[in-house]
């Protein structure tokens, strides 16, 4: 087994990890899960506790419990939580074979979670570990809990395999340090490659890049060392049914919807199982890697929601209208952007008048039935206390085909952030202190690291809801005058620093207004 002492892994969050998008699947299938902010969250292999910590933060009225291997790694993410003085979170240095043996009993001094996360370690351990990890998701799990559990899979791992395999020889015996020394001049040689000349090729230059952009402990866990075990969906499937687990869905919106390879491919399957269409998608997508939610054995899922699973969600979108004015009262088609050149064009009224409706709303977005609703009213004209039912059904058709296109995405609407800076804008003492500590990505409210820089930092660091715009602009005129930093303007092709009061107050509103729309300012 790898010595996880040697590397303090990337302290990043898993977004599709947040109690809301677990919560929101679940109910989406029909499950009844417990509130985001009150429920009780175990992490297998939290590692540094990036990923818990910023649950923790942002959801306080919830608990939280990590076990990982490394007692230097928890120790560094105990040192955090100390810092923040979080109540809510505990990290212990524990092997999982060990919780194991009394999950979901007294014993453990832990219970029952509503939700069980393990992001990264399923692959990457021997089979009796990978037996326990289903182990305690079978026997921790309340009745509506999700468990989590990402993992490489074949047949896509194949390609990357390819990669493993060369850089593994080519490493040889040594130390880590000497390995990965030998492992990145491989991979300088790789560079080389004709990406031109053959599909092959244009895929192994695009790995050479990746990973000449990810960090040492990535490069060593997933390519060096010994253990890595990519497996089939129906294999894991098969293990999860062993152990009296269910496939729930994918811990990605888009992914979890079979609409998403398009209605050909669909016809095209060559099963009516789930597990086997599931299977078949992978070989049609070449999946690398899964995020896959289970639930105990017993539970009754719904295969196909409509309004009553989405009538508790909310629904918001990043397409954008390219017209002028709404046009909700004819058929003619009108065109929604998204980002980059993606887009739809839409000639359903009611669909139509719910994403003019989700631009004024953006991002937080709104509930689907008060959406429903008033996309109805202003298309009909009439104010009903709620649209008809066959409404409902027709836009609940129309979101979850955005959703599994990825123009879409439902939420349950937790935790809340502003989208607008307010007199005295405030941020979470997470943020502040990786602002004040030069780290290059801040965590925001959506679960999301963020990559800052130094005038965003200055102003993170000091958003603790005590200092309005004139203290901000002081503090950042403060910062340039002992040069800690620079703004700067382009002019005539050269760049120089910027030193008026007027400009930079622009630019500091201008930063404000950035920093609320990444989700970093809360109510």
């Amino acid at each position: 087994m790898v010595d996880y002492e040697d590397f303090l892994y990337s302290d990043f969050p898993h977004q599709e990890t947040h109690p809301d998008r677990l919560a929101t699947l679940s109910t989406l299938f029909g499950l009844s899960p417990a509130p985001p902010d009150r429920c009780r969250v175990l992490e297998l292999g939290c590692g540094l506790g990036g990923n818990l910590i910023g649950l923790a933060v942002a959801l306080p009225g919830s608990t939280f419990v990590g076990i990982d291997l490394s007692a230097r790694q928890v120790a560094a993410g105990q040192e955090v939580i100390s810092t923040l003085t979080l109540p809510n979170i505990e990290l212990r240095a524990q092997d999982i074979l060990d919780y194991a043996a009394h999950a979901g009993t007294g014993a453990s001094g832990d219970g029952l979670f509503d939700y069980i996360l393990c992001h990264g370690i399923y692959s990457w351990v021997p089979e009796p570990v990978q037996a326990a990890i289903l182990h305690i998701m079978r026997r921790s799990l309340t009745q509506n809990g999700v468990g989590y559990i990402s993992y490489n899979t074949l047949p896509g791992w194949h390609m990357r395999g390819m990669v493993r395999d060369l850089l593994r020889r080519e490493a040889g015996e040594g130390t880590h340090t000497e390995r990965l020394a030998r492992a990145r001049a491989f991979l300088s040689f790789l560079e080389h490659t004709p990406e031109q000349r053959s599909p092959a090729h244009a895929f192994l230059l695009s790995e050479v890049r990746l990973l000449g952009q990810l960090a040492d402990e990535y490069l060593f866990y997933e390519h060096l060392c010994n253990e890595n075990r990519p497996v089939y969906f129906r294999d894991f499937a098969a293990a999860a049914a062993a152990a009296d687990l269910a496939y729930l869905g994918d811990a990605h919106q888009q992914s979890t919807l079979k609409t998403r390879m398009g209605e050909e491919a669909l016809a095209a399957l060559p099963s009516d199982d789930l597990i086997e269409q599931e299977q078949h998608l992978d070989h049609l997508d070449v999946r690398f890697f899964r995020r896959t939610l289970l639930c105990r054995k017993e539970t009754k899922v719904v295969r196909d929601p409509g309004p009553a699973q989405l009538r508790t969600l909310f629904v918001s979108s990043w397409l954008t209208p390219e017209a002028e004015a709404a046009d909700v009262h004819s058929e003619e088609p009108e065109t929604f952007r998204g980002p980059g050149e993606r887009g739809v064009s839409v000639h359903e009224p009611l669909l139509k008048a719910a994403l003019w409706l989700l631009t004024e709303r953006a991002p937080r977005g709104a509930p689907f039935l008060d959406l429903c609703t008033a996309a109805w009213a202003w298309v009909t004209g009439e104010k009903p206390e709620q649209a008809p039912l066959v409404a409902q059904e027709q836009l609940a058709g129309s979101v979850l085909d955005l959703v599994a296109r990825g123009f879409a995405h439902l939420g349950l609407g937790v935790p809340a952030f502003v989208s607008l800076p307010g007199p005295f804008p405030e941020t979470t003492s997470l943020v502040r202190l990786q602002a004040t500590r030069g780290q290059s990505g801040c965590v925001n409210l959506r679960h999301e690291s963020v990559e800052v820089d130094d005038l965003d930092r200055a102003l993170l660091r000091r958003l603790d809801g005590t200092r309005g715009m004139e203290e901000l602009l002081a503090a950042v005129l403060s910062d340039i005058a002992a040069e800690h930093y620079e703004l700067q303007r382009l002019d005539d092709d050269n760049e120089k620093p910027l030193d008026d009061p007027g400009e930079i107050r622009e630019i500091v509103e201008q930063r404000l207004r950035r920093l609320a729309r990444s989700g970093f300012l809360q109510k």
